[in-house]
């Protein structure tokens, strides 16, 4: 059984110097809410939109990953759709060492961990 929310292809969108691996409607939803920089135009707007149909069985997940790489270019934010399974696999574990080491070092307000 296939997940309807599921994207086809990952999208990793840099925002802040901090990189996310976004592979469902669901993930897209978070980064927008949590992390998008720009929550008042157009492209943001419909990119909410659309995962909220999606969610409510009435969009794609397809069209929720176009309307958020339409969102992230509008906001000036990197990104990678991942085609490749390899580079995807590469990708997430990169991403997830990031995590781990940020975590490691730095306290929930930035600044470095005491030793």
């Amino acid at each position: 059984m296939t997940n309807r929310h599921a994207f086809d292809t990952p999208v990793v969108l840099e925002i802040d110097g901090n990189r996310f691996f976004l592979t469902s409607v669901d993930d897209a939803r978070e980064c927008l809410d949590a992390y998008f920089p720009e929550k008042t135009g157009a492209s943001y707007k419909r990119a909410v939109e659309t995962c909220a149909s999606c969610r409510a069985g009435i969009g794609t997940a397809d069209a929720a990953r176009v309307t958020l790489i339409v969102a992230a270019m509008a906001a000036g934010c990197r990104f990678e759709v991942i085609e490749d399974r390899q580079r995807a696999l590469e990708l997430l574990t990169e991403i997830e060492v990031e995590k781990g080491l940020r975590s490691a070092l730095f306290d929930s307000d930035g600044g470095l961990q005491s030793m």
